[in-house]
């Protein structure tokens, strides 16, 4: 395979350097520099960290492989000797297990778990509702709409309807017509 023909499979970091090894690139590299040529030393150096850098991840790769099957084969036993245990009634009120061991410490974990149910949201007991004032655009459209907006060729109600969909521009009326009833400063 080619370097174009892995790129097209999106594999053309697997496939960077096939021919090249890292012994022949260290040798290029330390002719390189005994030659002081920097410009060689920095294209070589690219490879290098390349080369070096796409062979762990083809290692990482390759123990990640190699561990999903081992994975597979922990969890079955875990599960098949638990099971007992999880169908019994003694776990009737439980909800999960979670299990831990750390081979570095030597240290296993087991924790039995029992999800609390969402409590229901209680309702505000403020009259506002989430608003900062008690009245509604509209009252004060039906106030006020009739009159110019300060600063303004328009009433209220043109402005406030030629700013439909345009909620910035309702809300600088809105604003103006809080203002206008003395809410506002």
């Amino acid at each position: 395979m080619t370097i174009e023909d892995a790129e097209d499979r999106g594999q053309a970091d697997v496939y960077l350097y096939p021919m090249v090894d890292e012994d022949s690139l260290r040798q290029e590299l330390a002719e390189a520099l005994e030659q002081a040529d920097f410009r060689t030393v920095g294209k070589v150096s690219a490879k290098l960290v390349a080369y070096q850098a796409n062979r762990e991840k083809m290692e990482a790769s390759a123990k990640q492989e190699a561990l999903a099957s081992v994975t597979e084969k922990v969890k079955a036993a875990i599960e098949k000797a638990i099971r007992p245990i999880v169908d019994s009634e003694a776990m009737a009120d439980a909800d999960g297990v979670w299990f831990a061991w750390d081979f570095g410490e030597q240290l296993s974990a087991v924790t039995v778990i029992k999800s609390d149910p969402k409590k229901a949201r209680q309702a505000s007991h403020s009259r506002a509702g989430g608003k900062r004032f008690q009245v509604s655009t509209e009252e004060l459209l039906s106030r006020y709409g009739g009159e110019p907006m300060p600063n303004s060729s328009l009433t209220y109600d043109e402005a406030y309807a030629e700013a439909k969909g345009d909620g910035n521009k309702r809300y600088q009326v809105r604003q103006q017509l809080l203002k206008h009833h003395g809410l506002l400063r």
